[in-house]
């Protein structure tokens, strides 16, 4: 039986599960480092990444099935983010000078919602 649909508590397991992922994917970063050049450490914790976010969000947070045409779409999720948290990120730091070693951290969480907005509709199949 599914549970009554809760998108406060939904997007707070959200939430948790994107840091969650987020510190695997800058462990494996970090590790990587170690042989790899940081911009090949980088892409290959960033697929990783990407793949642990598909996992996690279909199992854990909205709790569907894994199928393999959403799977397939997505990644174009963070293909959306990126320019979002880019600019973001860039108006934190030459707009208001937020220091470039903290400004991602809002630029992502202010990307949060539109993040799990995308996520939830490619994984549930809802159209965009």
């Amino acid at each position: 039986m599914r549970t009554p649909y809760a998108p406060g508590r939904e997007f707070l397991r959200f939430a948790l599960m994107r840091a969650a992922c987020a510190a695997v994917s800058y462990g494996l970063y970090l590790l990587l480092l170690r042989w790899t050049p940081y911009q090949q450490a980088y892409a290959v914790s960033f697929v990783a990444g990407v793949a642990l976010a598909y996992v996690v969000n279909a199992t854990l947070v909205f709790r569907e099935p894994m199928r393999g045409h959403s799977a397939l779409r997505f990644p174009l999720v963070y293909v959306l983010q990126f320019p979002v948290v880019w600019l973001l990120l860039r108006l934190a730091v030459e707009g208001l000078g937020v220091p470039e070693s903290i400004a991602l951290a809002p630029a992502v969480l202010i990307a949060l919602p539109m993040t799990f907005v995308l996520s939830r509709r490619v994984i549930r199949g809802q159209p965009g």
